[in-house]
């Protein structure tokens, strides 16, 4: 039964599917905590201090104009 259960792992692959997900997780978490030290410092300031990778800066780039765009679409 356990040979079975290890040959069929090996036939989907399962384990890098995990760690796939759990790395778009981390990926994202780590997004996550880069945007709000840049809600903080300022987008500049944070950009000199962390050096993030193009992905990161441009992620945090976009949800800054998202987070603008719905500021300015709120009534005052």
């Amino acid at each position: 039964m356990r040979n079975l259960i290890e040959k069929t792992k090996t036939f989907l692959n399962l384990e890098p599917i995990k760690q796939n997900v759990y790395s778009r997780r981390e990926k994202m978490n780590e997004i996550k905590h880069q945007y709000h030290l840049a809600s903080y410092l300022g987008f500049k300031k944070w950009k000199e201090v962390h050096k993030p990778d193009s992905y990161t800066e441009n992620v945090v780039k976009e949800l800054f104009a998202i987070d603008r765009a719905a500021k300015q679409a709120l009534p005052e």
